[in-house]
This record gives C-alpha cells, sequence and structure tokens, in this order.
C-alpha cells in the first residue's frame, strides 16, 4: 500500500519557515567575537550591527544570562558575527583584526556598554582610543577613503552582496540552522534546550 508523501511535505514546509541551513560564506573568524567552547554541542551565531538599537539591547540584556547558565558550563559555544551593512560596523571590524581573542571580547564588552546612547563619532573616538592605550593604534579610522582601501573592507562589501546572507537582524544561527523568528530570549532558550535533548535523550526534563 503506497503511503501520501503530503503529510512529510508539509512538515518539510513548516520547517522551512522556522529555519534553513545556510549556505554563504560568514565573515573571517579574525571580525568576529566568540565565547567558550568551540566543541560545545550547539553553536549560535548572533549577526549583529553597532548601529541596530535592538541588537544591542538585546546583547546587554540577554547575553549575560546565556554566558552564565550555558557558554560557561560549556554547553553551548556563542559567536557574534557583525553584520557591516554600515560605516560605524566596519570600523569596529577594522579594529577587531588587530586582537586577540581575549582583547575582542574586552573590545566587544566596552563598545556594546556605550551604545546606542553614544553618538558614533564619539564611538569611533573611543575605539581609537582603545587601539592606541593597547598599542595598536588606528589613526586614521575615521577616514572613509583609509577605509575603503582595507582588505576589512572589501571583506564586509564581499559578504554583504551574497543574496542568501541574513538581512534582517538581530538574526541567528543554531549549529548552522538560520532561525527566521525574532531571537527573544524565551525563543533561544526553548532552541538551545530542544537540541540539548536532543543529543542528551536522558537529560530532558532536568534542563530547566
Amino acid at each position: 500500500m503506497k503511503k501520501s508523501l503530503f503529510p512529510l511535505f508539509v512538515a518539510f514546509c513548516c520547517f522551512l519557515t522556522v529555519s534553513k541551513i545556510y549556505s554563504f560564506e560568514t565573515l573571517p573568524e579574525k571580525y568576529c567575537i566568540s565565547f567558550g567552547n568551540s566543541q560545545a554541542q550547539v553553536k549560535i551565531v548572533e549577526y549583529f550591527s553597532l548601529s541596530c538599537p535592538k541588537c544591542i539591547t538585546l546583547i546587554k540584556r540577554d547575553f549575560p544570562y546565556f554566558l552564565e547558565k550555558y557558554v560557561k558550563s560549556s554547553q553551548v559555544f556563542w559567536v557574534f558575527h557583525p553584520d557591516p551593512a554600515d560605516i560605524l560596523t566596519i570600523q569596529f571590524l577594522e579594529c577587531l583584526e588587530k586582537l586577540s581573542e581575549k582583547e575582542k571580547r574586552e573590545f566587544f564588552k566596552y563598545v556594546v556598554e556605550i551604545l546606542p546612547k553614544t553618538p558614533s563619532k564619539k564611538t569611533v573616538f573611543e575605539m581609537q582610543k582603545v587601539l592606541a592605550e593597547w598599542g595598536r593604534p588606528i589613526p586614521h579610522l575615521h577616514d572613509l577613503k583609509f577605509l575603503e582601501e582595507t582588505e576589512t573592507f572589501q571583506s564586509a562589501f564581499s559578504y554583504i552582496k551574497q543574496e542568501d546572507a541574513p538581512k534582517e537582524i538581530p538574526t541567528i544561527s543554531i549549529n548552522e540552522e538560520i532561525k527566521e523568528a525574532f531571537p527573544t530570549h524565551t525563543f533561544v532558550e526553548k532552541e538551545i534546550q530542544k537540541v540539548l535533548e536532543e543529543k542528551n535523550p536522558y537529560r530532558k526534563g532536568r534542563l530547566l
């Protein structure tokens, strides 16, 4: 007796409305900020922009919770991936390129803390100040002609011209699946728990 494929088709379509496997090229790792154990069972990539108030709000409000509960316990590896569609974020990337992994985390925390209230020009000045104090000054960071000639600018341009790269931010991916839903605290935690339960069935009901 032949079985109908319609239920499977419906289930597949429902899956696509929630998430999708991405095929675009992400930015090089030197432009991203990572937290935790790279061998963790759950890898979250959060796409953000420094010019996106909602992105900054989510980072400030929600990430400390996930850092303490899931990242520090090596359950989740969390990567912040800049969306370089604005000048301020590209300037931020140019700074990240000069820093170690630990320095990138400290720099990221500092820059996020002064946003979104600090104007872009003053934010760039603060970036330059930090880099100068750390012995890696970028005196022409504010100069757009300088910026356009950098490898950072070319990498940013190559990334944003990809049609399938995330256009709506903030956006997250979990284990290389882009999630279409807005990444609220509740949504993200449910997705993390779902993956952990799938990989560790005996722990179901013990994650809350």
